[in-house]
């Protein structure tokens, strides 16, 4: 066994008691002090992880990640490649790996031990809110759009509430209600993993309620695209809204908006950076030139009346 005693410390974690899964129903009265035994383990000494809350960001920079262990290794004295240590279950190898995944595949490449804190038993439903909790604030290597929405539905298919929900993903309860209604659209969900912004998806939901999806892949399919564009830096990734009232069209990302408004108001809206295609050079184009025949007849039109 590759185990180093190092400190002790403790934490302080309520359960609820609902029926086999507690902690699903909320924060409960009943408590338990989980007490963590600080140490130095081995990849090896870990079980493989079983759990599937990565499908997109897994694998994203672990080289990086790997040589940046290996020299904080030499800056410590047990040469430990982690600043942060992870987390693992178990009273002996091989440990549940419970939070730290990423730092344990790195650990593995660089041939490193790992900081640890290892907890002797936890509930399984604790060991996914802790897990949620790591990955889930801002500054971190945290999920993609697509794999947060993909973890908050399947826990709360699981029965989970939208406050045990909030607590995991360490976002508020409203957040994660709009969370859900974006999850139980699936064409919505695919449209995420092929770059979607989540804040231009809860958009969508709010305007277009079940039909979201369907408006997000038509107006990639519009614009020719296999997936979505990157918003670049500066830029809203919001869609551009061409007035008009019930007939109003989203126009999407796409970088011409044209429309005559009930025949009298000309809409032109064209982001030049993104004007690329000939397709759309020359629907501008056709546009424009029709504009100018409209303004030459009523130009015409007014001179002979002042005649």
């Amino acid at each position: 066994m590759s185990v180093t005693s190092k400190t002790k410390a403790s934490l302080k974690i309520n359960f609820a008691q609902t029926g086999g899964q507690p902690g699903l129903g909320g924060d409960g009265r009943s408590a338990a002090k989980l007490r963590p035994q600080r140490m130095t383990v081995f990849p090896k000494d870990i079980r493989k992880p079983d759990f599937e809350d990565r499908f997109e960001t897994l694998e994203a920079g672990l080289d990086q990640l790997a040589e940046s262990m290996k020299a904080h290794a030499t800056e410590t004295a047990d040469g430990v490649g982690n600043f942060q240590p992870i987390i693992i279950v178990g009273a002996q190898p091989p440990y549940v790996l419970v939070a730290g995944r990423r730092r344990y595949l790195a650990a593995q490449r660089s041939g490193l031990p790992l900081a640890a804190e290892r907890y002797s038993s936890m509930p399984e439903e604790y060991q996914r809110q802790l897990r949620y909790m790591e990955n889930s604030p801002e500054g971190r290597n945290n999920y993609s759009p697509a794999e947060l929405i993909a973890n908050v539905v399947k826990e709360h298919e699981a029965g989970a509430t939208i406050e045990w929900l909030g607590r995991a993903f360490v976002r508020s309860k409203s957040m994660i209600d709009k969370y859900v209604r974006v999850g139980r659209d699936k064409v919505l969900r695919d449209e995420l993993r092929l770059g979607l912004p989540l804040t231009r998806a809860l958009a969508l939901v709010n305007e277009h309620g079940e039909k979201a999806g369907e408006v997000a892949k038509a107006t990639r399919e519009e614009r020719g695209d296999l997936a979505h564009q990157p918003a670049k830096a500066g830029r809203k990734a919001a869609a551009v809204k061409v007035s008009g009232g019930a007939n109003a069209k989203v126009e999407g990302r796409s970088p011409l908006a044209l429309k005559y408004v009930e025949g009298k108001t000309l809409k032109i809206a064209v982001d030049l950076k993104r004007l690329n295609s000939r397709k759309d050079k020359e629907k501008l184009r056709g546009f424009l030139l029709e504009a100018i025949q409209r303004l030459e007849s009523d130009i015409s039109g007014a001179g002979r009346t002042h005649e």
